[in-house]
C-alpha cells in the first residue's frame, strides 16, 4: 500500500489490539501426519519461511527471516513493532457456545428458524396483528364518532338560524 500511497500511517489503538497466531496445524484425523509435520517443517526452513514471506507480505514467525536484511518487511514497524503493544488474546469459546453459534449460523445461512423461533415469531406478528386492528378499530370509531358530532353540531346550526 506504501508503494501506492507514501502518505499512509499506522497507529496501533491505546487500548490495545488482539494477538493472535496463524498456524500450521494437523488435524487429528490427518491420514498422513508425518507428511504434514514434514510440509510443516518444510514451510519452516528460512529459505522457504523467507519467499513465503515475501509472496503473503506477512510477517513471518521466523526469526531468521525477521531480521533478513533483504525481506521487504525488514524493519517495518507496522509489522515487527519495536514498542510494547498491549495485547489481549482471545481463547476459545466453551463448547456449548460454539455449538450455540454454530446452530444460529446454521439457521441463519438455511433461511429456516428453529419450531422454537418460528412458535415465538409466530406469537409476536400474532400479538401485532392484535394491537394494530384494535388501534385500526379505534381510529375509525373515533373518526365516526367526529363525524356524528359534526353532522349534529351543522344540523343545531341549522336550527338555530
Amino acid at each position: 500500500m506504501l508503494e501506492n500511497n507514501e502518505d499512509l500511517g499506522y497507529c496501533f489503538p491505546k487500548e490495545g489490539v488482539n494477538a493472535f497466531y496463524d498456524a500450521f496445524c494437523v488435524p487429528t484425523c490427518s491420514k498422513n501426519k508425518r507428511g504434514a509435520e514434514a510440509f510443516i517443517n518444510f514451510m519452516h526452513e528460512p529459505q522457504v519461511a523467507f519467499e513465503n514471506c515475501e509472496f503473503i507480505y506477512y510477517r513471518s514467525p521466523n526469526t531468521e527471516v525477521e531480521q533478513d536484511e533483504e525481506s521487504s518487511l525488514y524493519g517495518s514497524e507496522v509489522v515487527y513493532p519495536t514498542e510494547e503493544l498491549k495485547t489481549q488474546y482471545f481463547k476459545n469459546l466453551p463448547q456449548n457456545i460454539i455449538e450455540l453459534q454454530n446452530n444460529l449460523w446454521t439457521q441463519v445461512k438455511s433461511g429456516k428458524l428453529s419450531d422454537e423461533n418460528a412458535q415465538q415469531d409466530k406469537k409476536i406478528y400474532t400479538e401485532c396483528a392484535v394491537i394494530g386492528g384494535v388501534i385500526v378499530v379505534v381510529i375509525i370509531a373515533k373518526a365516526i364518532s367526529n363525524a356524528k358530532k359534526k353532522k349534529e353540531q351543522d344540523l343545531s346550526d341549522l336550527y338555530e338560524h
